[in-house]
């Protein structure tokens, strides 16, 4: 049971003003699987990439986050760290269906070298995956044999034209990991604030046909996505 990881599907959304972009693809594998090889973090005697925003109520907040699909890291150069994450407000218009919604917040002070900063899960189960890239918003999302979905997102756009930055609005680029996202920082970075957002919702499947009446698919693509605010 599960996805069905013959099949590859593609196409664009527009939802509250802004594009969806989906490519899907399929992983199979077992538990455990390790993605990040730990590197040294050498900040030359400065706090770099290790503080988490603080939260206003031990009820909102969670230094462990379990998903359906596993528990989630965050990682500086491969280093698992420390980390607050704060749940979110329902939205009855947007992401009425929505079991679970978090940021993660990540504060580092620019240092004038490469790092990156990855947020990931450890996988539990099987599942299909797919990037769903929008408009100011890097985003991937996974599927389980189960029918739940989750997607984590981040606030950046990743482009390149000629070798150049299509968007100059950020100084860093996102990756999409088999389990995860990961915010590439550069030398010339200046960005000191970088924000995850986690959702999940069930009786969402792999191969469900797009219900422009009532799309449970969008939903955690809207709710993942930081800048709408907790």
């Amino acid at each position: 049971p599960g996805a069905n990881c013959n099949s590859l599907s593609a196409g664009t959304k527009r939802r509250a003003g802004r594009r969806r972009h989906f490519v899907r693809e399929c992983l199979l594998f077992a538990d455990g699987m390790t993605v990040l090889r730990a590197l040294t973090i050498d900040c030359s005697g400065r706090q770099c990439y290790n503080r988490s925003e603080r939260l206003r109520s031990a009820e909102e907040h969670m230094e462990k986050l379990m998903t359906p699909f596993g528990e989630i890291s965050i990682l500086i150069d491969g280093v698992s760290i420390p980390y607050t994450a704060q749940r979110g407000s329902a939205n009855h218009v947007l992401w009425p269906d929505v079991e679970n919604r978090f940021q993660i917040a990540v504060y580092g002070v620019p240092d004038g070298r490469e790092h990156s900063i990855s947020c990931v899960f450890s996988p539990i189960d099987t599942y299909g995956r797919g990037p769903e890239s929008g408009e100011r918003l890097e985003c991937q999302s996974f599927y389980s044999a189960y029918r739940v979905k989750m997607s984590i997102g981040v606030e950046c756009e990743t482009g390149y034209l000629g070798g150049k930055r299509i968007s100059d609005e950020y100084d860093y680029d996102a990756v999409y990991l088999e389990n995860g996202i990961k915010c590439l920082i550069f030398p010339d970075t200046k960005t000191e604030r970088y924000v995850f957002g986690i959702a999940w919702i069930d009786d969402v499947g792999w191969n469900d046909l797009i219900n422009h009446e009532n799309d449970r698919d969008v939903q955690t693509w809207l709710a993942a996505d930081p800048s709408f605010r907790l």
